[in-house]
């Protein structure tokens, strides 16, 4: 992973709890080089969730990693199915773009 991030991003600011298989990064990145990582990472079975980031970059790119691109549609969909009211609504998330 930590190769990933070099090759894709940057290693500015990474810390990694090998014990428990975690790793964070920060920095700046745009929404297709975060969608390079994301879709490189899910090849190899790896989860990469957005925790913080400017609105209209967490809005383009979403927040959970464990799904595997392309899947934004059948959870959307779920959701509004079993969720219409955004009751369970992630507090990041907000409802302005919407």
């Amino acid at each position: 992973m930590i190769d990933l991030l070099a090759e894709h991003l940057d290693t500015g600011l990474v810390t990694a709890g090998p014990g428990h298989g975690m790793l964070r990064w920060s920095g700046e990145a745009t929404v297709d080089a975060l969608r390079t990582v994301r879709r490189l990472a899910a090849q190899r079975e790896i989860p990469l969730t957005l925790e913080r980031g400017p609105w209209p970059l967490r809005h383009a790119f979403g927040h959970f990693g464990a799904y595997r691109e392309g899947v934004a549609r059948l959870v959307a969909k779920l959701r509004s199915t079993f969720d219409p009211d955004p009751t369970f609504a992630v507090a990041l998330e907000g409802t302005e773009y919407e």
